[in-house]
C-alpha cells in the first residue's frame, strides 16, 4: 500500500470514481435515523466491494447534509434530477488504476441498482481533481504534502468500515470517540471551527471545540437532536453548544 500511495499518479483526476449517493429525500429522518442509513449504505455496498478490490489504492466517504442540493464542480456521467427539498447523501471517492476502473465502476454501479430499498438515487462523476479539493485545504499546494493527507484519510476510512456493525450502531469493545478523540489530542486537543468564529458570550474571546470537557450539567439534549459540538471559551471557560458537527 505504502508504495502505490507514493506513486504521483493517485493525484490525476482521471485515475479516480466518485459517487454521490442519496437517501430518500421525501423521508423525514431524525439525525438517529439518517445515520442508521449512512452506515447501512457503508455496510451493504461499499464495505464488501471495498473488500473485494484490492485495486482500490484509495477510499474516501462522507455523509452530508440535509442541505439544498448543489451541482458538483467535477464532469458528471450521470445526474439526478435536482429535488426541491433538501438532500441526504453520501460522496465516496475510490482511487484506481486506469485498467480496473470500468470494470470497478461498473461493479459499483450494478450493486447501487440493486439496493433501491436504499438507493434513492446516485450520481456519477468522470472525475475527481484530487489537488485543486485535498490539495488546496490540506496539501499547502504541495504533491507529497496531499499524499500524506490522502494515507491519513484513506487509513481512517478502512478502519471506519472495519468496526461498523449492524443495524448501524458500533461494536461494543472499540471505542469510537476514540477516533477523533486521540487525533484531536494529536493537534493539541482544542480545534478552532472553519465556520465563521464562535464567540464567546461573556467576553468575546475566539471558542474553541475541545477534546476533553465534560457537557455542562445544565445542558440536556434530546436524542432527537442533531448531533452537537461543545464549545469552550479558552479565557474565562465559558461554553456554548452548537448544532453542527466539524
Amino acid at each position: 500500500m505504502d508504495s502505490i500511495l507514493t506513486t504521483l499518479d493517485i493525484l490525476q483526476s482521471e485515475n479516480w470514481i466518485y459517487f454521490k449517493i442519496f437517501d430518500d429525500p421525501s423521508l423525514k429522518r431524525s439525525w438517529k435515523d439518517q445515520l442508521d442509513w449512512y452506515h447501512q449504505v457503508l455496510i451493504k455496498i461499499v464495505k464488501p466491494l471495498i473488500h473485494n478490490s484490492p485495486e482500490v489504492r484509495a477510499v474516501f466517504f462522507g455523509t452530508y447534509g440535509p442541505e439544498k442540493y448543489e451541482p458538483e464542480k467535477e464532469e458528471y456521467e450521470n445526474k439526478i434530477v435536482a429535488p426541491n427539498v433538501n438532500v441526504d447523501y453520501l460522496r465516496l471517492r475510490l482511487s484506481v488504476d486506469q485498467e480496473s476502473k470500468e470494470d470497478l465502476k461498473n461493479k459499483f454501479v450494478n450493486e447501487l441498482d440493486s439496493r433501491k430499498n436504499i438507493v434513492w438515487g446516485y450520481e456519477t462523476m468522470l472525475t475527481y481533481h484530487v489537488r485543486c479539493d485535498l490539495g488546496d485545504r490540506y496539501g499547502s499546494h504541495n504533491d507529497d504534502q496531499t499524499l500524506q493527507f490522502i494515507r491519513y484519510w484513506d487509513a481512517a476510512c478502512r478502519y471506519i468500515l472495519s468496526i461498523l456493525t449492524l443495524p448501524g450502531n458500533w461494536t461494543q469493545d472499540v471505542d469510537v470517540w476514540g477516533i477523533p478523540h486521540l487525533v484531536n489530542n494529536s493537534l493539541g486537543a482544542w480545534l478552532r471551527p472553519e465556520r465563521s468564529p464562535v464567540l464567546c458570550p461573556a467576553c468575546q474571546t475566539h471558542m474553541y471545540m475541545p477534546a476533553r470537557y465534560e457537557l455542562p450539567s445544565s445542558v440536556t439534549v434530546s436524542s432527537n437532536a442533531f448531533p452537537i459540538v461543545l464549545f469552550v471559551c479558552p479565557k474565562c471557560f465559558e461554553s456554548q453548544i452548537r448544532p453542527f458537527n466539524i
